[in-house]
């Protein structure tokens, strides 16, 4: 089983966030908010569970970080016509055997562009994971509607330090030039200042024009 850090997104380029409801009973639900990445927070972070199951089947169980980080909202098919949430701690490891097949989903359907593809239940009927007035539920309907926007922590990292290093390079380049400009700038003075050797020839070639024109 391999865990991968990530955002859930919609094809309207929204996240899928969890939030806390107290009526009849407290509890949680999915939802979709217009959030970008870099503040989502906690609320929008999800813990992607990649498992085999059934032998070969790719299957992937999805929990959703709370704020306080005490514990993963998972989204669960059961018999119900509508999609139903399980909270597990996580001051205790959750492994492989922690899921059965109403915690898991796979890829179905052609991938359109955008990377966009359906969330098929593992669990019997075959459902799908859909949005409807902001809220995630499951329809029979195939739609093309997820993608998973994985979080890659080391290339922003190389990506902020090859950032630095270019800044350094150009800050270098730029105070090299500067120097040579100067160094440049300082030879050009003294030789207007001291130095006749390059007028000298100009002034012998002009000498001799005017004694040519005067025996003329």
């Amino acid at each position: 089983m391999k865990i991968k850090s990530a955002h859930l997104r919609t094809i309207e380029h929204k996240f899928v966030c969890v939030q806390g409801i107290w009526k009849p009973k407290r509890s949680h639900q999915l939802v979709t908010q217009n959030k970008q990445e870099s503040n989502s927070g906690n609320s929008g972070k999800v813990s992607v569970y990649h498992i085999t199951y059934d032998g070969n089947r790719k299957c992937m169980a999805f929990g959703f970080e709370v704020k306080n980080k005490s514990s993963l909202v998972f989204p669960v098919v059961t018999h119900g016509e509508k999609l139903e949430v399980e909270v597990l701690p996580t001051d205790k490891p959750i492994t492989a055997g922690s899921f059965d097949e109403k915690f898991l989903f796979q890829w179905c359907g052609q991938i359109i562009s955008g990377d966009w593809r359906s969330l098929e239940s593992v669990a019997k009927p075959k459902t799908y994971l859909c949005v409807e007035k902001g809220k995630v539920t499951i329809t029979k309907e195939r739609v093309p509607y997820f993608k998973i926007k994985y979080s890659d922590k080391k290339k922003d990292e190389e990506s902020r330090s090859s950032g630095s290093d270019k800044i350094l390079e150009n800050k270098t380049n730029e105070y090299k030039t500067i120097s040579f400009q100067r160094r440049n700038l300082k030879r050009g003075s003294s030789c207007c200042e001291g130095s006749v050797a390059p007028n000298k020839p100009l002034r012998c070639r002009k000498t001799k024009r005017i004694k040519m024109s005067v025996k003329s």
